[in-house]
């Protein structure tokens, strides 16, 4: 089966959204979309660098004043998602020890939240900002930037650090940005 990159400028999309921008590339088959999903993307450069906290090259781990070490697996080179934008991501989340305690990955459907607004953990609100469509990104979020020292329910104990494989899939960018 044959894939191709997608590349669109979706005004209407935007404007049902109430974004101003809607990003999104993804490699599929042309088929229709899920309704959470955006459905085309804007090569549209972002307006403040995006990139300040991520690792940049391939392979490079870079760790913040806060602790979170954020190493970029896959570079993209199209605009970076900004705090306050809409971002859908594929994640896999697992434990220290390698145990996968959650993942989107095998749902069918990216997770979808607002950037920066504490909708997510710490580290999430961190380490995506400046994440590329089509870039993935390893994120190790100490205990303080993750669930603390309450842990998550049964999957993840009291202290955890969490490691996260994330990919970028679309990115919807509010008109006010």
């Amino acid at each position: 089966m044959l894939f191709k990159k997608t590349w669109l400028i979706a005004p209407a999309a935007a404007m049902f959204l109430g974004t101003g921008a809607l990003l999104f590339a993804q490699d599929k088959p042309a088929a229709d979309k899920p309704a959470d999903k955006p459905a085309a993307a804007a090569d549209k450069p972002a307006d403040k660098p995006a990139d300040k906290n991520a690792a940049g090259e391939t392979g490079k781990t870079t760790t913040t004043a806060s602790g979170l070490k954020i190493t970029t697996v896959q570079e993209a080179k199209n605009p970076g998602a900004l705090a306050g934008d809409i971002v859908w991501v594929h994640y896999t989340g697992k434990l220290t020890s390698g145990k996968v305690f959650d993942s989107s990955v095998g749902k069918g459907k990216p997770f979808k939240f607002t950037l920066g607004q504490g909708e997510v953990i710490k580290g999430w609100d961190e380490g995506i900002v400046g994440m590329k469509i089509g870039e993935k990104r390893q994120l190790t979020i100490p205990p303080e930037l993750g669930y603390g020292e309450r842990g998550a329910g049964n999957d993840i104990p009291p202290g955890a650090t969490l490691m996260f494989d994330v990919e970028m899939i679309g990115i919807a960018r509010p008109a006010n940005q």
